[in-house]
């Protein structure tokens, strides 16, 4: 059945695709045509808005219009001139298009740069990594073919539907309906004539079934770059939602052609830089074609926005960024609502949005004495300061910056250990980065545009780490007895020198629900120590993310629950070597290493704050699908399902866990101690209803001492050894999943690791919101029968002072002290420096485009 649908769907394509040049041919075009072989290349610059033809100009006058700051211009048009859209007039516009299309880079600006400069650099770098990305995802003949069905189908429905539009509409008199046909079919015959001459001019090769280098200038037959399908996928959809901006229509249009995209790539017939250039050209040849041709007499002005004038993007609907894990402003926001002075925060569910991050600060300025001069006033004005852009609303206005310049170089003496899965780790919570014995260095910067409801963010930076001594063969030998494999997990022992990604995405604003794509970190739960399902110990994740931005209140008596927030992924693992499947014999059999493909991750997290003194939230994550699970909506739902079965069986949900987790302001001491806690367990409903298989964080914080208000401490004990549970190594593993909760080898949680007790006190004397001196004692034990177990402890200083025209200087020094048997016969010592120089300009570092 699903071969006669792929023939059909094929045969259909052909079919269309000859229509095409038929259409071209006899001036007949209709919006019924879509479909070209997939090839093409990337336009550089902008398709702004088109100049009306001289001979045009002279027979118009001006008409006033509507003011509305964020609809599409219009073309003004003497009384009874311009006749409505029709099937010669299309053809008559595709000479003027063209021109408009092929000389828009001549008409760049300065201002431009707020989109082009991040997206610009994004693509680069996605061509640079494309190779590597292949590599990562493999997809079986089922999953390409799959794949193909749906990119055909999306892409046929995105020419059909406007094609029905133009009958109807001519047989029922809807001028809209017509229309919509029309500068359809208009749009995908631009982007049908763009894509074939740049794609071939740059002849990209595709990547294969197994990999692919995409090198340029070698396939002009076929080529790659960019993606046809979607291309003309994105140029149908521009076009419908710029004329129906209703969040549904866009929803559904932006939606098909996302789902085109992204099979394009799983079907290996692109590589990723291919769809998303695909995507942008499409996107503005639709939106180019729609404000030249549009006629505004069907909607007086009303429509022809990215939405209608009666519910506008602005405000709290602007597109917006995450505050990255690392900022300052989350140990400052941390102070302020133990001191109460901030009330509605979610601590347990970060990152947070900048424009939350404003709501807590204008929040936060109700509750405290603005001429204040103490700690906590200061800090409310230099968080203030911070999110000035986002308080005073400008940021509706289209903007680029550079957050951050950063450069960071270190030496580590001894031997590090950097097997968190297994034995422990010396530097966590550090975004994965690598490390090594002797020099390590990173280099980096971040910046972020906001477009309407759109944002886009990118940190990326150089990465240098020394080397790691190999693990002996006692160790390989008992590691690979312990997860039941042929032998051990392959291990990094050479220095690395790489450019990677922290966090890179675009994000959609929709009523503060923001939908996200891309490489982005996770902290789910309270505390300064690594929470247990989500945090920044292991590499960002490629995710699709929807998250509620600013907390809301249900109705009824459900407004006792207080205000909400909700967040939701949908990811893909990397490094992950083994798997244990069980055959038709009922037998494990482990398969491995370097499979294809990669497991996904899914998780969701719900925060609740009924009072001003107490959050608690509840989430899961869920490993499925990879070899043996094919990735179907069916394996995503089943993940969700409470149910177990044996791991590797048919019927496995995947490898789940639930966590819960709550702070809460002590009362009588309101504002001297908060008390929180993290905990989850393996592949139960909640750790709620069972404590005594769970694995418990627990933590103090005195956001000021006695007499000493510029001086905290925080103190936090955790467990993964659960002394009920007679399994050993039982936390972050799973038996069909052997590689674990890990990403790229690090986890993905808490680094405590798998049978470990530890405890973590840290003290901080703020001299201001950005200077402070810290000091914190690490130590942790793991159980011996777990790998024979062992101990670390160590001691760090790290002194921060800034800013000084935006300059901030940050020192740390690091003694560890650890003994694990099978890594080394006697203890080890390690002392460790970093120096890290920033430039944090204030408010940002770029151009603001007035409009």
């Amino acid at each position: 059945m699903a071969t006669n649908i792929r023939i059909m769907v094929i045969n259909l394509t052909a079919r269309l695709r000859q229509f095409l040049i038929w259409s071209i041919l006899s001036g007949a075009l209709g919006p019924s045509v879509l479909m070209a072989q997939d090839q093409t290349a990337v336009l550089v610059g902008k398709l702004l808005q088109p100049k009306i033809a001289a001979s045009q100009e002279q027979n118009e006058t001006t008409t006033s219009q509507p003011q509305n700051p964020t609809a599409a211009p219009a073309r003004n048009k003497k009384v009874g001139d311009a006749e409505p859209m029709s099937l010669k007039s299309v053809f008559l516009n595709l000479p003027g298009d063209q021109k408009t299309i092929w000389t828009a880079p001549f008409r760049l600006k300065a201002s431009d740069s707020t989109w082009l400069v991040p997206f610009g650099g994004t693509l680069g770098v996605l061509v640079a990594s494309d190779e590597r990305n292949m590599l990562r995802l493999h997809s079986d003949a089922s999953a390409i073919s799959l794949s193909n069905n749906v990119a055909n189908a999306g892409t046929v429905a995105l020419a059909g539907v406007p094609a029905t539009m133009y009958v109807f509409g001519t047989l029922n008199g809807s001028a809209r309906w017509r229309e919509t046909g029309l500068l359809t079919g208009e749009g995908l015959v631009n982007s049908w004539i763009v894509n074939e001459a740049i794609g071939r001019a740059l002849g990209r090769e595709r990547p294969t079934t197994t990999d692919g280098q995409g090198r340029f200038f070698q396939q002009f037959s076929n080529p790659s770059f960019p993606s046809d399908h979607s291309m003309l996928s994105w140029t149908a959809a521009s076009i419908i939602a710029h004329e129906y901006p209703g969040w549904l229509s866009q929803g559904l249009a932006y939606g098909t052609a996302s789902a085109v995209s992204v099979a394009r790539v799983t079907g290996r017939e692109h590589f990723p830089s291919d769809v998303v250039a695909g995507a942008a050209l499409g996107w503005l040849i639709g939106r180019q074609v729609y404000r030249a041709h549009h006629d505004p007499d069907i909607d007086g002005g009303a429509y022809g926005t990215f939405v209608s004038e009666k519910h506008p993007f602005a405000g709290p609907q602007t597109g917006t960024t995450f505050v990255p894990i690392d900022s300052w402003v989350y140990p400052a926001f941390d102070q302020l609502a133990a001191l109460g002075f901030v009330r509605s925060g979610a601590a347990g569910l970060r990152p947070w949005t900048r424009s939350e991050c404003a709501r807590l600060v204008a929040e936060a300025e109700t509750f405290i004495d603005p001429d204040a001069h103490d700690l906590p006033a200061t800090t409310v004005r230099a968080l203030a300061n911070e999110f000035a852009v986002e308080l005073d609303g400008s940021q509706n206005q289209p903007y680029d910056r550079i957050d951050e310049i950063y450069t960071r170089a270190g030496y580590v003496s001894g031997q590090p250990l950097a097997d968190d899965y297994h034995f422990a780790k010396t530097f966590t919570d550090d975004f994965g980065r690598p490390f090594g014995t002797g020099a390590n260095s990173i280099a980096g910067v971040s910046t972020r545009a906001v477009v309407g409801p759109l944002a886009f963010y990118v940190r990326g930076e150089y990465q240098h780490a020394g080397t790691l001594a190999a693990q002996p063969a006692a160790a390989q030998q008992a590691i690979a007895n312990l997860e039941s494999l042929p032998f051990a997990p392959p291990q990094r022992t050479q220095s690395v020198d790489q450019l990677r990604f922290l966090d890179a995405y675009v994000a959609f604003n929709f009523h503060n629900n923001i939908i996200s794509f891309g490489q982005q970190t996770l902290w789910w739960g309270p505390g300064a120590d690594g929470p247990f399902l989500a945090s920044n110990n292991a590499q960002s994740l490629p995710m699709l993310r929807i998250s509620r931005a600013t907390p809301f209140v249900l109705p009824w008596l459900f407004r006792l629950m207080g205000p909400i927030r909700l967040e939701a992924f949908w990811s893909q693992l990397g490094g992950q070597e083994f798997v244990s499947i069980v055959d038709s014999a009922g037998n494990n059999q482990v398969i491995g290493p370097a499979l294809h493909p990669h497991p996904a991750l899914q998780g969701a997290k719900f925060s609740f704050k009924p009072t001003s003194n107490l959050e608690f939230g509840f989430d899961e994550t869920a490993i499925f699908s990879g070899p043996g699970f094919p990735l179907t909506l069916h394996s995503l739902l089943r993940s969700y399902s409470p149910g177990n079965t044996i791991p590797g069986a048919a019927a496995d949900p995947g490898d789940r866990r639930s966590a819960f987790d709550f702070s809460y302001r002590l009362p009588g001491l309101r504002k001297w101690l908060t008390l929180y806690s993290d905990s989850f367990t393996e592949d139960e409903i909640s750790p709620v209803s069972f404590p005594r298989k769970s694995s418990f964080r627990a933590g103090l914080y005195a956001p000021q001492l006695p007499k000493l208000p510029r001086l905290d401490l925080r103190v936090e004990g955790i467990y993964t050894d659960i002394p009920n549970l007679h399994a050993i190594g039982n936390e972050y593993s799973n038996a069909h999943y052997i590689s674990g909760y890990t990403n790229y080898g690090q986890i993905i949680g808490n680094a405590i690791g798998r049978e470990g007790r530890g405890l973590n006190a840290w003290t901080t004397y703020r001299f201001s919101p950005t200077s402070n001196i810290q000091i914190h004692y690490r130590s942790q034990h793991v159980n011996p029968e777990f790998l024979e177990g062992g101990y670390l402890r160590d001691y760090d200083a790290t002194g921060t002072f800034g800013k000084v025209y935006g300059l901030v200087i940050s020192g740390t020094f690091k003694y560890e002290h650890w003994n694990f048997p099978l890594l080394s016969a006697v203890p080890k010592t390690n002392v460790s420096a970093a120096l890290q120089v920033s430039f944090r300009p204030l408010r940002g570092w770029g151009q603001k485009n007035q409009k």
